[in-house]
């Protein structure tokens, strides 16, 4: 019954799974290319980022998450393409998402730099039916062991920066498919929308400090933000609180060395009804940055975001 309930919180989407048919994330800052096609490009070299996240631990049928994406700038820096993957597990549901991103980067002014970026995507829900336990063992719904659908999707996203700020705004999936062969509106993959902003401050000769937010809206749902202040020391170490309406707390810390190789973790606490059944939740991320050879005059974005 209880794997039912999981199923059932992800197909609604109430409040407690709120934009969980896209999996959230607390390292969102340096994470921005599993939400907007835009980013890719728009760092020197070749960016790549693995993340793990756990949540709510203890949780039967909790949301787990692996994401892996990788982009580069082409074309002297004018372009950018980009590779986003997403294995996102929640009770008896998996989605693979595979993401193609493309992106044309021009200056607007001396000191700032737009982004326009499109998601060519392919989305597979795979439900295993098999591991419910139903009363009724001759619902035609779950009639067989498990149940496999592949979609296609498009998606596009805009992204302004300089080496003090950035704003993003981004909808992945522009289209609302359908994750199951049964037909009904609670069985379809939701439109999200995020706008995402940040600034850089330095406070003195060894620290830095960085207030962002994130805005997520789903269709049927609640507004939700993420808003989170980040201390930067010796330009190494970073150290960070979050807080997500409607969710909980995060703390988080990331190990920066010779602007080429991230190490982060983040844990999250939840302050709703949840927090009586798990310990929290687990985010780690890796980055590494390839050097490549670029003489291109662009402002690319700083390693703050």
């Amino acid at each position: 019954m209880k794997k039912l309930l999981i199923f059932c919180l992800f197909c609604f989407g109430i409040t407690e799974a709120i934009g969980q048919q896209m999996p959230m994330f607390s390292q969102y800052a340096y994470n921005t290319l599993a939400i907007n096609p835009a980013f890719a490009g728009t760092k020197d070299g070749v960016d790549a980022t693995m993340l793990f996240r756990k949540q709510w631990t203890d949780y039967e049928g909790a949301p787990s998450t692996v994401n892996f994406s990788a982009n580069s700038a082409i074309a002297k820096g004018k372009m950018g393409v980009g590779l986003n993957f997403v294995n996102d597990k929640i009770g008896i549901s998996t989605n693979n998402t595979v993401q193609g991103a493309f992106s044309y980067i021009t200056p607007i002014t001396p000191d700032i730099t737009m982004s326009l970026g499109m998601y060519l995507s392919l989305l597979n829900f795979k439900h295993d039916w098999g591991d419910l336990r139903i009363q009724h063992t001759n619902d035609p719904v779950f009639g067989t062991e498990s149940e496999s659908i592949s979609q296609f999707n498009t998606g596009f996203g805009i992204y302004f920066y300089s080496d003090r700020f950035y704003f993003s705004f981004s909808v992945p999936s522009i289209l609302e498919v359908s994750m199951t062969k049964t037909d009904g509106d609670n069985n379809l993959y939701r439109r999200h929308f995020f706008v995402k902003g940040g600034v850089h401050f330095n406070l003195s000769n060894h620290i830095d400090f960085v207030p962002s937010v994130l805005l997520k809206k789903v269709t049927n749902s609640n507004l939700q933000a993420d808003v989170t202040a980040t201390f930067i020391f010796q330009k190494m170490l970073w150290v960070g609180a979050s807080y997500r309406t409607e969710d909980g707390f995060a703390i988080m810390s990331q190990v920066v060395l010779k602007d080429r190789f991230r190490i982060g973790y983040a844990y999250d606490y939840p302050n709703t009804e949840i927090q009586n059944h798990t310990s929290g939740t687990h985010e780690i991320l890796l980055g590494i940055n390839f050097p490549t050879k670029n003489n291109n005059s662009i402002i690319t974005s700083p390693r703050y975001f």
